[in-house]
């Protein structure tokens, strides 16, 4: 049985192959490992990994008017 998530990325993947799409990119931070794991799951794999040299501090959107 598949649960929410995996039933979406099933839907998706199946719309993405109608559209001849072979390829796609998510992206994840280092200390998300369930969501790792979870795209694991669904046949995802590291293609690369990269550490930024900064850190996103406060809201983004506080300051946009």
């Amino acid at each position: 049985m598949q649960g929410v998530g995996s039933t979406l990325v099933a839907a998706g993947a199946q719309w993405l192959r109608l559209a001849r799409v072979d390829h796609l990119l998510t992206y994840a931070e280092p200390d998300e490992s369930d969501l790792v794991a979870f795209l694991r799951r669904c046949g995802f794999e590291v293609v690369t990994t990269y550490r930024r040299a900064w850190v996103q501090t406060g809201d983004v959107l506080s300051n946009v008017s």
